[in-house]
């Protein structure tokens, strides 16, 4: 993060405060200061963007802009109390009066779609490159969130642009800055289609799934994941021995070809597939009869929707969206062509390709 450290400490030493004092500002423990100022930690851009507001100087400054020579009686470099944000030397000098809805958020986000447009770059796009959901970057887009470091400074790569340029707010649109380094920009994954054998020559370790000649990479399952997981797999599987059946549940990971042409793989938390000649030694090809999905923060977006719509495609008869977070299951029977039917984690959910089967999250997770 540049000089950071030292620029806080400057600041507060300007400002005669105390590291206690700015914790208690910040809200975060005196020895939180104590390690952003030695260099062993960094803030996140809530907390940077609060100090900048604290402080009446702009990201940019906090980020490294503090001159070898900067001394705290040094009124051009920066006007602590005024209305002025920064370093009246550069150009990025802003006055508040001329930016009303000036907000690290508003300005970040104005700036990424800006560079996004002149790549020509999808959210979609970004979100691949970044290894990240489109949810993600549309949050960044709409000025709700902000990205973590490491992923500004990949953007700053993709886009063959400064961290100024991303981060501080330029009077005109077609800002570019002309510190900025001439090296070439990151090839997008989103430029290349994938196909089968990318999918299964990935990394050992890296999970993804292949849908319309893109890889979508997998994020790893939280613990609460894998324990809903590990239940229903338990309760499908119990089920189909006691009844004698010949159907398999798998859990993931599974491959699964869907449309049986090589093209789309994804890896279904469970798959349960009644047509044992769908099986081969890489997984399934061919639609399974009944297909479970559990949301992870990551892969909301792609649960409900982009599955959503391959799998009824696809020819599966039944799909299940199990939602940790919002405590409910959302079931499609395709084949009936009707609504989705959501149950909330505590009521009975009947498997439709198994009528008497009933099963309820919420027992599941107490035993």
């Amino acid at each position: 993060m540049g000089n950071f450290n030292n620029t806080l400490k400057y600041l507060r030493t300007c400002k005669k405060m105390s590291q206690a004092d700015l914790a208690d500002k910040l809200g975060v423990s005196t020895s939180t200061v104590g390690m952003y100022e030695l260099g062993k930690r960094e803030p996140n851009f809530k907390t940077l963007g609060t100090i900048a507001d604290l402080f009446n100087v702009d990201a940019n400054f906090l980020l490294g802009k503090l001159g070898e020579n900067f001394s705290c009686k040094d009124e051009e470099a920066l006007h602590i109390g005024e209305t002025n944000l920064i370093d009246k030397k550069s150009e990025n000098f802003i006055n508040k009066e001329n930016l009303p809805d000036w907000n690290y958020k508003n300005v970040f986000a104005r700036n990424l779609k800006y560079f996004m447009a002149q790549k020509r770059i999808s959210q979609m796009d970004l979100a691949n490159a970044l290894q990240l959901s489109q949810s993600a970057v549309s949050d960044w887009c709409t000025g709700k969130k902000m990205p973590r470091i490491d992923k500004i400074n990949t953007m700053c790569i993709l886009f063959n642009c400064s961290r100024s340029d991303l981060m501080d707010h330029h009077p005109q649109n077609n800002y570019i800055s002309k510190y900025r380094k001439e090296v070439p920009s990151m090839p997008l994954p989103e430029q290349h289609t994938y196909t089968s054998e990318d999918y299964w020559n990935l990394p050992d370790g890296q999970r993804a799934e292949l849908i319309d000649g893109q890889l979508y990479n997998m994020a790893p399952p939280s613990r609460m994941h894998q324990e809903i997981l590990s239940a229903l797999h338990w309760k499908i599987r119990s089920y189909i021995a006691e009844h004698g059946g010949s159907c398999k549940v798998y859990p993931a990971p599974f491959a699964v070809n869907l449309d049986a042409d090589d093209k789309d793989w994804v890896e279904p938390d469970i798959s349960v597939i009644c047509d044992h000649n769908k099986l081969t030694d890489r997984g399934c090809t061919g639609a399974p009869d009944w297909i479970v999905e559990i949301v992870s923060p990551s892969s909301r977006r792609m649960d409900y929707s982009i599955k959503n719509t391959i799998y009824s495609g696809a020819g599966v008869r039944e799909y299940w969206i199990v939602d940790p977070a919002k405590q409910r299951t959302t079931v499609y029977h395709y084949e009936e062509d009707a609504a989705p039917m959501i149950y909330l984690f505590d009521q009975p959910v009947s498997a439709g390709i198994y009528t008497d089967l009933m099963i309820c999250i919420a027992d599941l997770l107490n035993n």
